[in-house]
C-alpha cells in the first residue's frame, strides 16, 4: 500500500483517543480528524433578508414617504373644512401607510362596513374609501341632530337614507382628496357606487398590489378608522409625476383659504330665526289661565311705539309695522 497523504497518528495517540471515547470525554459519533489542517474551511455566515414573493414591496421607503406627505396635507385640510362645515370639533390624522394586496385589504375590513368607490373615466383603477361603522353611525347621528350615539354600534348595513346622510361627510373628503392630488396632477374624482359587504368589492384582482392609507377620524367624543385603498396602477404614475417635479416634501396648495375664512363662509349659510316683538309683559300663571276670547291686555305702549327685531333671542334692530303687497311687514328704522 502506498503511504497516505498527510501526517499519521502514532500508537500512543490512537490509545489516548480510544480511552477518551470509552470514558465519555469524547462523543462516540465524533469523527476523528487526521489533522486540523486537513479539514475544509467552513463558509462564512452571510446576511439573509426574508422576502415574501406573494406580497412584494414595489415602492421604496423614500417614494412611499413622499406619497404619505401628500395625504398628511389632505388630512389637515379636510379636518379644517369639516370643522367649518359641521360647526363641530373634527380631527383627521394619518396613522400608517402600508403596501399589501387587495385580498389582504378586504380581509382587514369588518362586515358590514361602509365602502365608497371613487373613480373617473381616465383613472387606471378604482379607489376605495372605507368608513368604519364605529365612526359612520356617530357621524350620521350628529348630522341628524339626534343626540347620543346608540351603544353598541348597530351591526347592520346602512339604509338608503343613512347613505345619503353619510355622503354629507364623504363629499367634502373627496373634494379635499382631489385638491391634494391636484398639487401634483389634476384629477376629478366622483363616487360611483357604495357597498356594505367587502367581499362584494370586485374592483381589483385579489393579488393586485395596493397602498393602504389608514386614518383616524374624530368627531366630538367619537372616533374611528377611515381607510383609503389606492391601487398601485394609480400610485405609480402619481409618484412618477412627483419625481419629475423633484418634490421630496409635502406639496403646498398655492391658493389655500385660511381656516377662518372657510369657517366664516360656512357660518353665512346657518339659518337664524328672526322675530318681531310688539310688546312684552309679565303675567301670573293665574292670569294666563283666566284669559278668554275678546279679552284685551294693556301693554303700556302707544301705537306709535317701535317694534323690536330679535335674532335668536338677541335684540338687533328696531322697526315699524308696514304693508308690502297687501302683506304685513316690518320696516327696519335703526340698529339697537
Amino acid at each position: 500500500m502506498g503511504k497516505a497523504d498527510g501526517p499519521q497518528m502514532d500508537q500512543n495517540e490512537v490509545d489516548a483517543l480510544l480511552a477518551a471515547m470509552q470514558t465519555g470525554a469524547l462523543p462516540s459519533d465524533a469523527a476523528p480528524s487526521a489533522s486540523p489542517a486537513a479539514a475544509p474551511p467552513e463558509p462564512e455566515a452571510t446576511g439573509v433578508v426574508a422576502y415574501d414573493f406573494r406580497h412584494p414591496l414595489r415602492l421604496s421607503k423614500e417614494r412611499l414617504r413622499a406619497f404619505e406627505l401628500v395625504h398628511q396635507v389632505f388630512a389637515r385640510n379636510a379636518a379644517a373644512t369639516l370643522t367649518g362645515q359641521f360647526l363641530a370639533h373634527i380631527e383627521l390624522r394619518l396613522e400608517s401607510t402600508r403596501q399589501l394586496t387587495f385580498a389582504d385589504f378586504l380581509c382587514s375590513l369588518p362586515s358590514p362596513t361602509c365602502c365608497l368607490l371613487l373613480s373617473r373615466p381616465a383613472l387606471p383603477g378604482t379607489v376605495v374609501l372605507e368608513l368604519n361603522p364605529t365612526i359612520a353611525f356617530p357621524v350620521i347621528v350628529h348630522l341628524l341632530g339626534r343626540g347620543r350615539t346608540p351603544s353598541p354600534i348597530p351591526e347592520r348595513p346602512l339604509t338608503e337614507t343613512e347613505w345619503s346622510v353619510l355622503r354629507t361627510l364623504a363629499d367634502p373628503l373627496v373634494r379635499e382628496l382631489e385638491a391634494a392630488w391636484a398639487t401634483v396632477k389634476p384629477v376629478q374624482l366622483r363616487i360611483v357606487s357604495q357597498e356594505s359587504t367587502p367581499q362584494l368589492l370586485a374592483v381589483a384582482q385579489p393579488g393586485e398590489p395596493v397602498v393602504l392609507l389608514s386614518f383616524v377620524l374624530a368627531v366630538e367624543d367619537n372616533s374611528g378608522p377611515v381607510n383609503l385603498c389606492i391601487p398601485h396602477s394609480i400610485v405609480e404614475p402619481f409618484l412618477a409625476e412627483l419625481a419629475e417635479r423633484g418634490v421630496t416634501g409635502a406639496p403646498r396648495r398655492e391658493a389655500r383659504e385660511a381656516p377662518s375664512v372657510s369657517i366664516r363662509e360656512a357660518l353665512l349659510h346657518v339659518p337664524i330665526t328672526l322675530a318681531g316683538v310688539l310688546a312684552e309683559m309679565t303675567l301670573t300663571a293665574k292670569d294666563v289661565l283666566e284669559l278668554a276670547p275678546e279679552d284685551r291686555l294693556e301693554t303700556g305702549r302707544g301705537k306709535e311705539a317701535k317694534i323690536m327685531l330679535v335674532a335668536e333671542g338677541r335684540p338687533i334692530f328696531r322697526g315699524d309695522l308696514a304693508t308690502v303687497r297687501r302683506k304685513r311687514a316690518i320696516r327696519i328704522t335703526g340698529k339697537l
